[in-house]
């Protein structure tokens, strides 16, 4: 459970950031007799506003032999706003 906590609280601080306002964030652990626990963390907030607009490039390499085909995608995702 040590390890766990600032684990989770690591993940509340990540959720944190990019949100306007004040998030609502909780983390609540148990440890049953038998070693076995549970964390939930519970968070509220506003999700950030996403990019309108998008630049997708994909560039597609292809080796064609009579006993395989070899083929490589590279995709490129450009955020324009």
């Amino acid at each position: 459970m040590k390890c766990f906590l600032p684990i989770g609280l690591l993940l509340m601080s990540l959720s944190a950031l990019g949100q306007e306002g004040t998030p609502d964030a909780s983390v609540e652990t148990t440890i049953q007799p038998d070693g076995t626990g549970t964390i939930v963390i519970e968070a509220h907030g506003e999700l950030p506003k996403i990019p309108a607009l998008y630049r997708v490039s994909v560039e597609i390499t292809a080796k064609i032999t009579a006993k395989h085909i070899d083929y490589t995608a590279v995709t490129t995702v450009d955020v324009i706003q």
